[in-house]
């Protein structure tokens, strides 16, 4: 099974001229600009409205986390858009035989997902990661979404074909639906302790490791290696460096995770000795807690 999708994916990709994606979607930059504002007032509007609406739940977050909430929440509604029509597509083309294969057009398929994909990118970057930066010196997140919004920028003028691998780098978001949603559940004293908090940061580790730290370098190496990246210009020299942020995010999550591992035993050996410092246990696994989000928050998109 590993062997036929890694055949599948270093396959040569097809040979007939096709439309590169800017000449595909009508109105480009137009729509770009449209999902731009889309996504800048649901980021707005969570931000103004989330202390009038639910003041209780408002007044319990830390400052980080109340900088934070509305780009989950732009965030979970890109990936919970995108990423299923990543998985159908990327199914539907794995199923298809050699002369479907020889014959397709990439870009009709794949293309109409860039402006949304691209607006988001946009309006996280302004309203969120640009202010992290300007007011807390991290970097770390401007790098990310400037690089990958110039890969976008440089598949869109080059070849259609390209495009086949867009649905392989979509699914490495998957990871991220399951993350966003144990972050929201985690802010309200109702939910965070539920089970399923704790499975879905499990399934978020497992698919980041599979997804990212796996699949991603596969996915790029072979675009890299397709002569029709040259058609990409600049825009192949930004998958190392993509990639090397997602590995560096992924030793981050699992150093932080060892931590939390750590105050958590120290807190029940305190229980087991009937200490008085359960207490002081109990706020040292709250900052290893705000440290493990820290991790994770970084890595919340390819």
């Amino acid at each position: 099974m590993i062997q036929a999708y890694l055949n599948y994916l270093f396959k040569d990709l097809p040979s007939h001229t096709t439309p590169n994606a800017f000449d595909v979607v009508d109105n480009f930059f137009f729509k770009i600009f449209q999902w731009t504002i889309f996504f800048t007032t649901i980021f707005l509007l969570a931000k103004f409205l989330g202390p009038k609406l639910a003041p209780k739940w408002y007044s319990r977050l830390t400052p980080r986390k109340i900088r934070e909430y509305p780009s989950y929440i732009i965030c979970t509604i890109h990936h919970l858009w995108v990423v299923p029509h990543g998985w159908i597509h990327l199914i539907t083309d794995l199923q298809r035989d050699e002369l479907q294969l020889q014959n397709i057009h990439y870009v009709l398929i794949e293309a109409k997902l860039v402006p949304f994909i691209y607006g988001y990118f946009l309006a996280d970057l302004i309203c969120y990661a640009l202010p992290e930066f300007i007011n807390y010196g991290s970097i770390e997140y401007v790098l990310h979404h400037v690089m990958t919004a110039y890969l976008l920028y440089t598949v869109m003028f080059g070849s259609g074909h390209l495009l086949k691998y867009g649905p392989h780098l979509i699914i490495c978001d998957t990871a991220n639906i399951f993350f966003s949603i144990a972050w929201l559940m985690r802010t309200s004293e109702r939910l965070k302790n539920w089970k399923i908090v704790y499975y879905f940061e499990l399934l978020f580790v497992i698919c980041y490791f599979f997804h990212r730290v796996i699949n991603l370098p596969l996915a790029l190496y072979a675009v890299y290696n397709t002569p029709l990246s040259s058609t990409m210009g600049y825009g192949k020299y930004t998958f190392f460096p993509i990639v090397f942020l997602q590995w560096f995010w992924f030793y981050k999550i699992v150093a932080s995770l060892g931590t939390k591992g750590s105050a958590k035993q120290k807190k029940n050996n305190d229980k087991k000795a009937g200490k008085d410092q359960v207490s002081e246990g109990e706020e040292e696994e709250e900052n290893n807690n705000e440290e493990v989000l820290d991790a994770k928050k970084k890595s919340k998109d390819i």
